[in-house]
């Protein structure tokens, strides 16, 4: 199923970088007889946005920089950090008031910032100001993830002085939920951070609704896959994996513009 995802997405791409060159001389020289159209929309050359998703394996904060190469198709540039959690995760609440809520046979987390090269099309164009875009998005490009292991809080009751607590990494053969009362801060384990090196590559469509056409409001869903060099082991007691396939939405907030101002 990832295999087929993946390829399915390179065609994509493959289809809209050869698919350029059928519209590009035609809108073109539409383009450079007129900057405006007859609805006073200006042809821009630039765009900047940045979104927020929401994928089935966790959450995603992004930048991208679009070059509008004629009216229907742009190409851009995109940086982004995201989680990624294993599909067998299950948050766990503690019973303890000020506990911070973890995940039973959690090993590492998994993060990944990304820089990523795409394409993008747009099927069909808004009719007027007030209407409708909806366009085909495919991008890959290199990830870099980010793997921190996991510290909890675990008590230990039985000693002289009552109740004690320590702060340590978590151990299959050593950490139960009965010892464990929460999630350790953030900042442990940030020391022993490491890298995995891999791609990712990513398809979607997307809906622009913004009311005017210099500004972009939009949504995006599609699916993404990201692969890494090796296995990430994330969970104890189940199988892990290099390669994470996820489903998502994503909404998009930015702007158009040009170095300078259309005659």
């Amino acid at each position: 199923m990832r295999i087929l995802s993946f390829i399915f997405c390179l065609l994509v791409f493959q289809a809209l970088s050869q698919s350029d060159s059928l519209k590009a001389s035609v809108v073109q020289t539409q383009a450079q007889s007129n900057a405006r159209f007859s609805d006073d929309r200006i042809i821009y050359r630039y765009a900047a946005i940045g979104g927020v998703s929401m994928h089935t394996r966790g959450l995603n904060f992004y930048f991208r920089k679009y070059y509008n190469k004629d009216w229907y198709n742009s190409q851009y540039w995109q940086i982004d950090f995201a989680t990624i959690k294993h599909r067998k995760e299950v948050k766990i609440t503690p019973f303890e008031g000020d506990a911070k809520g973890y995940v039973f046979g959690k090993l590492n987390s998994l993060s990944a910032l990304r820089g990523t090269y795409g394409r993008q099309k747009i099927l069909f164009d808004k009719e007027q100001i007030k209407g409708v875009q909806i366009g085909l998005n495919a991008s890959v490009g290199f990830s870099l993830g980010l793997v921190k292991p996991v510290y909890l809080e675990v008590e230990y009751p039985f000693v002289i002085d009552g109740r004690n607590v320590e702060i340590e990494r978590y151990d299959p053969d050593v950490h139960d939920r009965t010892k464990i009362i929460g999630r350790a801060p953030f900042a442990e384990g940030l020391e022993e951070l490491k890298f995995y090196p891999g791609v990712h590559t990513k398809v979607g469509l997307y809906t622009e609704y913004a009311a005017g056409y210099e500004y972009i409001r939009s949504i995006e869903v599609g699916a993404m896959l990201d692969a890494f060099y090796k296995q990430v082991p994330i969970m104890a007691f189940t199988n892990n994996s290099f390669a994470f396939f996820s489903l998502y939405v994503s909404w998009q907030f930015g702007k158009r513009f040009n170095t300078h101002k259309a005659e």
